[in-house]
Parts: C-alpha cells; sequence; structure tokens
C-alpha cells in the first residue's frame, strides 16, 4: 500500500524523547519538503531512563537535558510545533484520561489530517509506549481521521519477537511483544535519520544507536520507514 500521508498535516503522538527520530525521523522530513507540516507530542522527557552523559546527572538535570535534545532533534527535521506534556516517564498507563484529554486539546487547535503513534505491540513492548499508541488511535477515532502505527521492517519481526519475549520483563513491559506486519513503506534518507538520532546524546551509549537492541537490530534498514494503517 502506498502512503497517502505525504505533504499533509500530521500529529506524532509519542512517549519519550528520540521515539521521533528512531521511529519516523525520515518521514517526518520528507513531509516537510512535500509541502506538509508535522506536530509532536512527546508525554514524558525519560527522566527514568539511562543517563549515557559522561557526568551522573539528576532527573530534573536529565528532563532538561532531553527537552533539548528533543528540540534540537525537530529543528532539524521542520517539526512545525513540539508539545512536552511532562507526564512522569514510566507511569503512562495511569495517566490515560489526562494524556488523552491534553492530546484531544492539541489536536483540536491543530486539526491534523492523519495521526501517527504506536500500536498495541508498543515496539519494544514497553507499557508507556502502548499507552501512546491507545491515546493516539482513541484520538483518531474521535477526530474520524486516519491512524498509522509505527512498525518493524518485515524480515526483522521474527527475530525482534524472539529477543524481546525472551527478556526478563519488568512491569514496565508487556508479558509478550506480538508484531503485525507493515503495509505502507516511506523510502527515506538514511542521513537524516542518523543525523537525528544523534541530537538525542544523553541516550546514546558510546556513541552506538541502537543500545541494547543490537541482537535484532544489526540488519536494520535506514533507508526505510514502515507503517501500518489500523
Amino acid at each position: 500500500m502506498s502512503n497517502n500521508f505525504l505533504g499533509k498535516k500530521i500529529l506524532i503522538v509519542t512517549s519519550h524523547p528520540d521515539d521521533e527520530s528512531f521511529l519516523c525521523a525520515g518521514t517526518i522530513y520528507k513531509n516537510f519538503f512535500a509541502g506538509g507540516q508535522t506536530y509532536l507530542v512527546c508525554a514524558t522527557l525519560g527522566e527514568k531512563g539511562d543517563s549515557h552523559l559522561n557526568r551522573p546527572a539528576t532527573k530534573k538535570a536529565l528532563k532538561e537535558r532531553r527537552k533539548k535534545e528533543l528540540l534540537s532533534a525537530g529543528r532539524f527535521l521542520r517539526i512545525s510545533k513540539i508539545y512536552t506534556l511532562n507526564l512522569p516517564d514510566g507511569g503512562l498507563k495511569g495517566k490515560f484520561k489526562i494524556y488523552y484529554k491534553k492530546c484531544l486539546n492539541i489536536a483540536k487547535q491543530i486539526k491534523p489530517d492523519v495521526i501517527f503513534g504506536f500500536g498495541p505491540d508498543g515496539i519494544t513492548g514497553h507499557h508507556d509506549h502502548e499507552t501512546s499508541g491507545k491515546v493516539a488511535e482513541s484520538l483518531a477515532k474521535r477526530l474520524k481521521i486516519p491512524f498509522y502505527a509505527f512498525s518493524l521492517p518485515p524480515r526483522l519481526i521474527k527475530s525482534a519477537e524472539a529477543f524481546l519475549n525472551s527478556k526478563a520483563r519488568t512491569d514496565i513491559y508487556l508479558d509478550k511483544v506480538l508484531f503485525k506486519k507493515p503495509d505502507i513503506r516511506v523510502l527515506i534518507d538514511p542521513r537524516v535519520k542518523m543525523k537525528a538520532i544523534r541530537f538525542h546524546k544523553s541516550q546514546l551509549e558510546d556513541k552506538k544507536t541502537f543500545t541494547g537492541f543490537s541482537k535484532f537490530l544489526s540488519g536494520y534498514n535506514l533507508k526505510s520507514e514502515y507503517f501500518k494503517k489500523r
């Protein structure tokens, strides 16, 4: 299936700084040059994630740093506006109502043509991602506009499921992750995606792009991004 969202007004709903760069940076950039506009909602500032800065950082300092990194990536990608909701990292599941309400108010202002977000798999099985996906899809249904879920490349699905489902799960991850095959592929410039990811320096371990996921992302194709219309 070919995409019909490039050149339109897109609202993206994510959980953490860097989600936008890993999952759809090339599409965001391409949308701008197709005459479209992209708006981003980032629910948390990733204060519970590991810090890979040279010096230890408090949660407050890490939030400030990751917000700056997000805004820098957004400027590079030509995002029209970024909304940071400052909801608790790792705690979105218990904040669904306020999360949805904030996003609905934003969407009413923007009047998007389509919404992007996580599918039920959450890409990594993270509960924050799962909740963000539910908010985004509920929003699309309320507004009666298309919803596109971030997806993995088809050839990585089996290895990703095996890797994620073999890991010891904590209370912030789904017990089991099952991926749906994407039906939309967007060809992108890999240099754009890599540059966007590298703005998130506090999240890159020894400058490694796919920290923690190398076993199934070692062959990740940076020339394409994938989506599933729901």
